[in-house]
């Protein structure tokens, strides 16, 4: 006999395929709106490329600092 499962039922095909294009439209708007915002900071004659790259390589230090300092708040022991 199979064990019944507990919690949620799984997704239909349908839901999975509304998750998906909810997913890609607020990556898509996440983008833009991140794109509006280096375009203001930089004018209308800027570099957005040059932009995004800066905003890019902070996102990214910024992104090991936290992975680094949880990792060491959570196992002290591993910073030595």
């Amino acid at each position: 006999m199979e064990k019944q499962h507990s919690g949620c039922p799984k997704p239909t095909p349908q839901e999975l395929r509304d998750r998906w294009d909810q997913w890609i439209q607020a990556m898509e708007l996440s983008n833009a709106m991140l794109m509006a915002g280096l375009r203001a900071q930089v004018g209308r004659d800027g570099d957005i490329h040059a932009a995004y790259r800066a905003w890019y390589d902070k996102y990214q230090a910024l992104k090991w600092q936290n992975a680094v300092v949880s990792k060491i708040i959570q196992d002290p022991q591993d910073a030595s």
